[in-house]
Parts: C-alpha cells; sequence; structure tokens
C-alpha cells in the first residue's frame, strides 16, 4: 500500500488504540521522507483526525524538524514503546490501599499543556455525578510519552475539537484539580506539565491549506 493510502486509513482510525497507531504512522511517514511537502501534508491529515493524541503531534513535530529523519523515526519508535511511565504509576500505587474513600482517581491523558489536561472520557464516573465520593479522591494523571504539548497547540486543539462530534469521548480537566502527574522521567506534581512540552511548537502543523 503506498504510504499516502495508508496515512488516510491510520487518519481514519478513531478508535485505534494510541499504542498502536503511533508505530504504525511512523512507518507509514516513513515513506514519505525525501519529499517534505508530502510529509507535511502527511503529518496534518494525521493530525486532523487524531487532533486530541499528543504522541501524535510529538511524532509528527520531532520528525518534521529532523536532520536525519530515518533516525529520529527509529529513535521515537523506540522512545514510546519503552515508555517507563506505567512502571512509575506501578510502583506509585504499590504502598496506596485502593479500596479507600482516599485512593486516588488514575487518568489517562491524551494530551496536556499547563493550562489542562484532556483525558480519555471516564463517563458519569467523573464530571457528571456531583457529590459523589469521586470527586472528593486525589486525580492522578498519566502522561505517557509525547502527550505534553506547546500551549499554542493545546489552546488550538481545544477549541476546535469542541466542536467536532468525533472527540466526544474525551473530557478536559483544569490543572488546578491535579495532585499528582506520572511521566516518562518519574513523578511529581501538576508542575510537571509546566516544565517543558514532549515537542517543540511547529507552526507548520497548524496551518491549513
Amino acid at each position: 500500500m503506498h504510504p499516502i493510502e495508508y496515512l488516510r486509513y491510520l487518519a481514519r482510525a478513531d478508535d485505534a488504540p494510541t499504542e498502536w497507531l503511533i508505530p504504525e504512522a511512523a512507518d507509514a511517514l516513513r515513506g514519505l521522507i525525501g519529499d517534505h511537502q508530502a510529509l507535511v501534508t502527511g503529518c496534518r491529515k494525521l493530525l486532523e483526525h487524531h487532533a486530541l493524541r499528543g504522541p501524535m503531534w510529538w511524532l509528527c513535530g520531532h520528525v518534521l524538524v529532523a536532520r536525519d529523519p530515518w533516525a529520529v523515526i527509529d529513535d521515537l519508535v523506540d522512545t514510546f514503546v519503552s515508555d517507563p511511565t506505567r512502571l512509575h504509576l506501578s510502583l506509585a500505587l504499590a504502598d496506596v490501599d485502593l479500596d479507600t474513600p482516599a485512593a486516588p482517581r488514575v487518568l489517562d491523558a491524551t494530551l496536556a499543556a499547563p493550562a489542562g489536561v484532556v483525558v480519555a472520557d471516564v463517563g458519569s464516573t467523573w464530571s457528571s455525578r456531583a457529590g459523589t465520593d469521586d470527586e472528593t479522591r486525589p486525580i492522578w494523571i498519566v502522561a505517557g510519552v509525547g502527550t505534553v504539548v506547546p500551549g499554542e497547540i493545546f489552546a488550538t486543539v481545544v477549541e476546535g475539537a469542541s466542536s467536532h462530534d468525533r472527540h466526544r469521548r474525551f473530557e478536559m480537566l483544569d490543572t488546578a484539580s491535579i495532585v499528582r502527574v506520572i511521566r516518562a522521567d518519574g513523578i511529581s506534581g501538576a508542575e510537571a506539565l509546566r516544565a517543558g512540552p514532549d515537542v517543540s511548537f511547529i507552526p507548520e502543523l497548524l496551518a491549513r491549506g
């Protein structure tokens, strides 16, 4: 299959897990190396449909500015598949009694920035059940490799996503509600989201044409 055709297929894979999607997208982008405009177009197509997946911004952003895209793609895939974030989470939860009312609510971030965090929709157990014990429990955010993006990207994506039905399975949290953040480099408070994004701001990826 031609790389462009495969990218179109991946762009439509709304329900695909990010763990599968990122390595597959990397393979498709490999086929466009050497044609910068085609690479930009392919990245924009992926991001048009997967804008709330931080790792997709991370992948595309690093590939577009790389001096050696071949080596960078291989390194990115290796970094993504060996992400130690889950190990840090397991260690953090080892001494936590999850059956107590004070146990943390652990939510997976799909996109994060200093202004907020987008999490996979947790349905009525999060924002829709006012007054339940869930709302009094501390929030832990799991932000794996590539999840934290620059504020410019976050603001644009969240504003645009509100009008698209395909993003209905996601919710946004204010960082003020977050007690702990688990990232690839360890565990800290919400200030970790201000420590720096996983990818630089690439205006070319936000351009429309």
